[in-house]
């Protein structure tokens, strides 16, 4: 089965439901250590219930994508669960039913994962299913062409859901294809893609310098630190991914406008970006505050604007990516094609009253019991929340000072540091603004908001933004 990308702990922060305010917030206790072939043990017992989350987290995700071969990583970690030389993907299934256990896997912008939920008097048994997994997986030839063709299968129904569409056209708008942001999969990519590529990349990617294993749960440490450290120092060493390191995309000198064309339109969809930060970003408190009221929550300034008062549109949200690299601010949202031109100068105009006004003590105080209120339940209350957090680490060097310094940072926040990110990152200049929707019926307001527009269209193959493409 597989699990949905999980979430950047910036992210969750701002979609959770106000419960009461914990004092502090301080994550277990957990250990970390090295085996001699590279692979990183993370263990935090923790024994509220005989369950245990074992996950395998390897470094490179889609950043690891070669350029003509975006999604090769995704479908390589997909495959894992379809074979291996001990197992076939149908004794794997019966095997982790036969337990009563949870078998996902996930992949991120930085991270392929696989996520393995066992009873505790069953752990020995996880341990050594995960690590055939991981490491003695065999790619059968007609386990390849289904996964490929399901993955060409998603690609090509993406042009059927522009709410989902938008985000792809987006992001390769937005970064370009020369950042690891801006690869993206669509129908090409993976027709490029063979069984030879996925075994070249398994063999490169999976091994123990790039892996790290979190256990989270009821277990005695020492004895499954011995029962991992047999298990997976078996991997071969091999080479560590060497992450990207590329810049943040620098705000253009003059506003770009991409609209794909969807005939059949009824709404558009739009999303109006500017560059963001890093997960790691000295201001990712303050900006996660300010971002909170702005359009992280339902009560937000977008949200009452455009849906509330307006009635534009279900739902708008501002969207504060935060990756291991810089990624964007986006306001995001959709609207019927009669009042499209509405929604983006409304949208608009909220951004600027924020620029103008910024914000007050009472509405900062109410962000900051907001994401404290919600943040326990959300981020910290499951084994399988604690390992996802316990595995982020590992991308992207944060240590458990990220969450037992939360509300301290937060509490630090004032309206004076709310007001230099304000002015520093939620700017009114130079936009980029995509668009999906009916050119017939919107195409005429492009140059309103950029000189230049590019129009493409959605029902070719691949997610283009450029007419040349």
């Amino acid at each position: 089965m597989r699990r949905p990308m999980r979430m950047p702990l910036t992210w969750l922060l701002t979609l959770l439901a106000t419960v009461p305010v914990l004092a502090q917030l301080r994550l277990p206790e957990y250990t970390k250590e090295q085996l001699p072939n590279g692979v990183t043990l993370v263990m935090m017992p923790k024994r509220d219930v005989p369950l245990v989350s074992l996950h395998l987290q390897v470094k490179g995700g889609g950043e690891s994508d070669p350029k003509a071969m975006a999604g090769l990583a995704d479908i390589t970690n997909d495959l894992l669960l379809r074979g291996t030389s001990k197992r076939s993907a149908e004794q794997i299934a019966n095997e982790v039913d036969f337990l009563g256990a949870s078998i996902g896997s996930a992949s991120s912008a930085s991270a392929n994962s696989l996520m393995l939920e066992v009873l505790s008097k069953d752990l020995k048994q996880g341990v050594e299913i995960l690590a055939d997994l991981a490491l003695n997986s065999t790619f059968p030839e007609d386990e390849v062409a289904k996964e490929l063709a399901r993955a060409l299968d998603n690609a090509k129904s993406l042009k059927d859901n522009p709410r989902g569409a938008i985000g792809p056209y987006a992001a390769r708008f937005y970064f370009g294809d020369g950042h690891p942001y801006g690869n993206i999969a669509d129908e090409e990519s993976i027709q490029r893609i063979g069984r030879n590529d996925i075994l070249g990349y398994y063999q490169r990617m999976y091994a123990g310098a790039n892996m790290a294993v979190i256990a989270v749960g009821d277990f005695d440490p020492a004895a499954l630190r011995k029962e991992l450290g047999a298990a997976f120092g078996k991997a071969k060493p091999g080479k560590a991914y060497t992450w990207a390191n590329a810049q943040a995309v620098a705000r253009g000198k003059a506003p770009r406008l991409l609209l794909v064309n969807d005939p059949q339109a009824t709404q558009t969809y739009f999303q109006i970006l500017q560059p963001g930060i890093s997960v790691t970003s000295a201001d990712r408190t303050a900006m996660q505050l300010v971002n909170t009221l702005f359009g992280g929550r339902f009560t937000s300034m977008l949200n009452d604007a455009l849906r509330v008062d307006a009635g534009l549109t279900y739902g708008v949200t501002s969207q504060l990516q935060q990756r291991r690299l810089p990624g964007s601010l986006a306001i995001s949202t959709f609207t019927a094609n009669e009042t499209t031109e509405q929604a983006i100068d409304l949208a608009l105009e909220v951004l600027k009253r924020l620029r103008e006004k910024g914000v007050d003590a009472e509405q900062l105080a109410s962000a900051k019991a907001y994401v404290k209120g919600g943040t326990p339940t959300q981020l910290v209350e499951t084994n399988d929340q604690l390992a996802d957090l316990l595995a982020e680490f590992e991308v992207t060097g944060q240590t458990r000072e990220e969450v037992d310094g939360l509300f301290a940072r937060i509490d630090a926040v004032t309206v004076a540091d709310a007001r230099r990110v304000i002015d520093t990152y939620y700017r009114t200049d130079n936009l980029t603004f995509v668009l999906i929707g009916k050119k017939e019926a919107v195409g005429a307001l492009a140059k309103k908001y950029a000189a230049n527009p590019v129009f493409v269209e959605l029902r070719v193959p691949g997610v283009k933004v450029s007419a040349s493409e």
